[in-house]
């Protein structure tokens, strides 16, 4: 989804003070109102990457729409250092980019709030959720970084910004900024050889492996080798178990203790 700015204004460019008119012949200047929020780094950043798709606030707000991501002046070395992060590389005091704000609500709703999101649009599902840690929940999709930045002081809550029109019309695309070591691995897509025939699966994680089979509309548990769901499954779903077991050992090493799920 393209930017659709929310007003467009004629203004004399010696009132913009962060575009100057390059001529002495460009008295005047479109520009556009941008609608903004202030974040703090890596945390800006990784919302136009996409990684952050839940911006956790202590406030509800009405607007729903375009909203620009203003990186502040303050960097969050903690989070950095947490998810693999070079300071040094991170921008601040400056506009990044556009995410569209689609909905805000209580963390009690997110069960019922989130699907029908993740269902029209992709949310990333290995390092977002690891986001989520507050009263209230912005989400926000469709991440559009500006190829360059826009220098800008930051305010509290909500504001606008004026910026010239020819600053918000080149963007880049979104590249994720988390090291692949650094990021919760919640969700696998792959393909299994199963007799010759390649088979597409999901591995999901949590209490345990979880294998989907979206062709055959089927979904089931990793099984042990030594238990009767695997000597006794389908030969697509022992291939599935084969391939978990391959790709993570540690989780079916039989010298670690870990509930099994028919105990």
């Amino acid at each position: 989804m393209g930017f659709v700015p929310s007003k467009t204004v004629t203004a004399p460019a010696n009132q913009i003070h962060h575009h100057p008119s390059p001529t002495a012949e460009s008295r005047f200047m479109s520009t556009v109102e941008l609608t903004c929020l202030s974040v703090t780094q890596p945390w800006a950043s990784l919302l136009l990457s996409g990684e952050k798709w839940c911006e956790n606030r202590s406030w509800m707000t009405d607007y729903r729409g375009p909203l620009w991501i203003h990186a502040s002046e303050k960097i969050d070395h903690a989070g950095c250092e947490e998810w693999g992060i070079d300071p040094e590389e991170l921008v601040t005091s400056a506009i990044l980019g556009c995410v569209e704000l689609v909905d805000v609500f209580h963390i009690d709703e997110f069960e019922v709030r989130l699907p029908p999101i993740s269902e029209n649009f992709d949310l990333d599902p290995n390092s977002g959720p690891a986001f989520i840690g507050s009263e209230i929940c912005w989400i926000v999709v469709n991440p559009q970084p500006l190829v360059t930045p826009i220098p800008a002081k930051g305010k509290l809550r909500l504001w606008t910004f004026q910026a010239a029109e020819d600053d918000v019309r080149e963007f880049r695309d979104p590249t994720f900024l988390i090291p692949d070591e650094y990021v919760p691995l919640n969700f696998l897509e792959l393909d299994i050889d199963v007799n010759g025939t390649p088979e597409p699966i999901e591995f999901t994680f949590g209490d345990y492996v979880n294998v989907c089979f979206p062709n055959r509309d089927e979904e089931s548990v990793i099984a042990f080798s030594d238990q009767p769901q695997y000597i006794n499954g389908s030969l697509h779903y022992r291939a599935a178990c084969e391939k978990a077991w391959e790709l993570f050992p540690e989780d079916f090493d039989p010298e670690i203790p870990r509930p099994r799920f028919d105990e």
